[in-house]
């Protein structure tokens, strides 16, 4: 999780998609960590835009499915 701002600027938005990992974990602790990357922070840049956000949240995933 606190490698997820690199992640972002490396491979980029349109390569990751919200997921969570089964039934051990709260998708809502799992979607919190992609929303924490809406918030300002001195130790990570740039801030994740509203249109990098929504591909993350289903852009992605409808890409690959072929749903766009």
């Amino acid at each position: 999780y606190t490698d997820l701002d690199r992640a972002l600027q490396w491979a980029g938005p349109e390569k990751i998609t919200f997921a969570s990992d089964g039934h051990l974990f709260s998708p809502l602790v799992e979607k919190a960590k992609i929303d924490t990357l809406r918030l300002y922070s001195p130790h990570r840049l740039p801030v994740l835009s509203d249109d990098d956000y929504a591909t993350i949240m289903g852009g992605t995933m409808a890409r690959l499915l072929g749903l766009t």
